[in-house]
């Protein structure tokens, strides 16, 4: 009944009924909470919305829950997309094993608010990172002009994790829809970061496109790198390469970035 309410976006209703259940003597499970906090994340008419995560948090408490890792999450999510980063960052802290899921819903939370080094500590502790996670923290820098290089060094990040996931077996296609979506978000960013000193922006950028043809060579050793990733994913050698074609690729941005340093107007 509390699901078919929560399907047709009665929340109201569906928290009657676990009211009226606990007037009854009896205690909804960790499942049934998850389902009314997942309800909070979803575009419903809802009055009490905003406070649902707590409402629901303290029934928690009161019925003495156990707080899986499936709930926990939940009420992470609910937390942070109503706005309340700091209730969720509690949760998540109490969470006896944080996953990835988890840490990209509060990585997002304090993007949104504009806290990058809560961000960072998060995303820095976060293990086994996938494509969400880093997305999450590039579109949080691309808000931000100051934090245009950062944008680039996490997408950096991003291409190298995906020849990992490339040879664990992630969908290629996935893989590069993602890190092709990225770069464009990634390159608008810093472009506009830079633009914000003039001067050295305009003095640098003869020879940015000098440095161009660098990065057009190291795409094409970086092709050739992910190529013989698929064939050979072990050799210490290809790996090399593919650092190599990295730097290469971001040597406009690094001589834009040091022009920039030393006429900082």
């Amino acid at each position: 009944m509390i699901g078919g309410y929560l399907k047709q976006g009665q929340v109201d209703e569906s928290l009657d009924l676990v009211h009226r259940l606990l007037l009854s003597g009896e205690k909804p499970d960790g499942f049934t909470f998850s389902m009314i906090l997942k309800s909070s994340t979803t575009r419903v008419n809802v009055t009490m919305l905003g406070d649902l995560g707590r409402v629901v948090h303290t029934q928690i408490i009161k019925c003495d829950v156990e707080k899986d890792d499936v709930l926990c999450t939940a009420l992470i999510d609910s937390y942070v997309k109503n706005g309340r980063v700091g209730y969720g960052r509690t949760v998540f802290d109490l969470m006896s094993e944080k996953n990835v899921i988890s840490s990209t819903s509060l990585i997002s939370g304090y993007m949104n608010k504009g806290y990058f080094s809560d961000a960072e500590c998060i995303f820095q502790k976060t293990l086994d990172k996938d494509i969400v996670v880093f997305n999450a923290m590039i579109e949080g820098y691309s808000k931000v002009s100051e934090y245009a290089m950062r944008s680039l060094e996490v997408y950096i990040d991003m291409q190298r994790c995906s020849m990992k996931w490339r040879n664990n077996g992630v969908s290629r296609r996935l893989v590069a829809d993602s890190v092709m979506f990225q770069g464009d978000r990634c390159v608008r960013s810093i472009v506009f970061g830079l633009a914000q000193w003039p001067l050295g922006f305009l003095l640098g950028l003869p020879f940015a496109f000098l440095s161009l043809i660098i990065s057009f060579v190291g795409v094409i050793v970086w092709i050739v790198g992910l190529t013989l990733t698929c064939i050979c994913p072990c050799c210490l050698c290809v790996t090399l390469m593919v650092e190599f074609a990295l730097a290469l690729i971001k040597a406009p941005i690094v001589v834009m970035e040091w022009f920039i340093s030393k006429i900082p107007c």
